[in-house]
């Protein structure tokens, strides 16, 4: 951190203004140093405006809440000044803009470029000191006041503040910018999943693949850009698990094709979202625990990957008031389904219920003996239920 000048600490530029009679009439003190015209400071922000941030978004590229400010700082004969120049900023209101800086690549525990400032310092680069106004979430118009000491000097930036070298009767000269937040939109999230549930029953048979069922749940992916808009197009989104044996991902079926996607399980996915909107499927596997799954998207105006972490609980006893319609249209194996909350009912496709049963299998192809202890009281198709 370098780069920073400490809050608590005294800001040079408090003194700048005050040696300057405050310094906000947007124009140099007249009064020369050493016979010789003032350095010269002039704003110069990318974007004329910005607005407010509603979901305090970090600095991105193109963002409608951030800009870059070059403060540039030329002697009284237009050349620029020597590097490393410090060039100190202070804003008047943190709520409605404060200062960004650039991330300080010598410093390894923090980002610089994540934190907002009320004051900071950096020394120039071919005359420029490259400062970022980041939008607060209250509109209104603050002051930018940059200030350095005159004649221009190379100085000291080290983490906690800078240093200008002191020379016999070198005087503050400062400058002030008035810059305008205006409203922007209504807080919202630009990537939200919502799955049906966040608990499933652990497969343990590998049972097949069917909707609905209590090894599936469905995840709704809503995506709007920096504007708070609902994305337009056809634009994919990409999920992934983090362990194969927990949970597996798939698509809707496309009917357009001769695979059926629901049925083809996957580490990644993906789904392509229509006004903003798409689906996938979490599918429970052979072991519990707990299992992730990390959505990513990119947004269309500023060009940043944004993401969502969800977790699901894979085990013995799924989520309570859940209940499962399973339809039973064909039949390969023998499935076991155990769950003190969680009951499931079947329905054949005759109209046939199972009446929440807890346990149903195949008996001409089922080979564990304990189940034969159980007194089926109904059949559908190859299988036969009991409680």
């Amino acid at each position: 951190m370098r780069n920073i000048t400490k809050l608590a600490s005294a800001l040079l530029v408090s003194a700048l203004i005050t040696a300057c009679g405050g310094g906000t009439s947007g124009s140099n003190d007249d009064t020369p140093a050493f016979g010789r015209a003032d350095p010269k400071i002039e704003f110069l922000p990318q974007k004329p405006s910005l607005l407010t941030n509603p979901g305090d978004f970090p600095i991105e590229a193109n963002s409608p809440y951030f800009t870059q400010l070059n403060i540039k700082i030329t002697d009284d004969n237009g050349f620029s000044a020597p590097g490393n120049t410090v060039v100190e900023l202070q804003v008047s209101n943190v709520e409605v803009a404060s200062i960004g800086i650039p991330d300080d690549s010598s410093t390894n525990d923090v980002d610089e470029s994540r934190i907002a400032f009320v004051g900071a310092c950096l020394g120039t680069n071919s005359g420029i000191a490259s400062y970022f106004i980041r939008a607060g979430a209250v509109p209104g118009t603050v002051n930018f006041t940059a200030g350095v000491t005159a004649p221009l000097t190379s100085g000291t930036v080290r983490a906690g503040g800078c240093a200008t070298q002191q020379i016999a009767n070198s005087r503050p000269i400062s400058r002030t910018l008035a810059y305008t937040v205006n409203q922007g939109p209504a807080p919202f999230q630009r990537l939200v999943s919502v799955p049906g549930r966040s608990n499933l029953l652990v497969n343990t048979l590998n049972a097949p693949v069917t909707n609905p069922s209590p090894f599936v749940t469905a995840v709704e992916v809503t995506q709007r850009d920096a504007l708070g808009v609902l994305v337009s197009g056809a634009r994919e989104v990409v999920a992934t698990i983090d362990e194969s044996d927990l949970v597996a991902l798939s698509i809707a079926d496309n009917l357009s094709t001769t695979a059926n996607e629901f049925t083809t399980l996957s580490n990644i996915v993906r789904p392509i979202l229509i006004s903003g909107k798409t689906i996938f499927y979490v599918h429970s596997r052979q072991r519990s625990g707990t299992g992730r799954v990390t959505v990513r998207a990119v947004d269309p105006i500023t060009g940043a990957e944004i993401s969502q972490v969800l977790s699901f609980t894979i085990g013995n006893t799924a989520q309570a008031n859940q209940p499962a319609n399973l339809i039973v249209t064909a039949a390969t194996r023998s499935v076991y389904i155990a769950g003190s909350e969680f009951i499931p009912s079947y329905q054949s496709t005759t109209g046939q219920t199972t009446n929440k049963a807890v346990y149903f299998w195949n008996p001409d192809i089922a080979t564990c003996q304990w189940i034969r202890t159980l007194d089926p009281y109904m059949r559908i198709g190859n299988h036969v239920f009991a409680k």
